[in-house]
């Protein structure tokens, strides 16, 4: 089972990581008011599909089985893994 790891810092994706075969990942945002409108694509709704402008970016991914491990463990028992 392939699993993730999304670090928010401030309200944007700092960093990606994979225990696995890294997938490509595309992050969305559709709240677009301070956005330059020649950044924004035309991207479908995942709710209803309607096409609206989005800032879409693509997020490079970290293969970093260890530490993904670690912070999953955390996240299921609730303390932190042996180190």
């Amino acid at each position: 089972m392939g699993r993730l790891v999304i670090v928010v810092r401030d309200g944007d994706i700092e960093e990606v990581l994979s225990d696995g075969a890294p997938p490509e990942v595309a992050v969305v945002d559709y709240d677009t008011d301070e956005d330059d409108p020649d950044e924004l694509l035309p991207v479908p709704d995942v709710e209803d599909g309607e096409v609206t402008d989005a800032l879409v970016v693509m997020v490079n991914v970290e293969v970093n089985p260890g530490r993904v491990a670690e912070i999953h463990t955390i996240v299921k028992h609730g303390v932190a893994a042996p180190g």
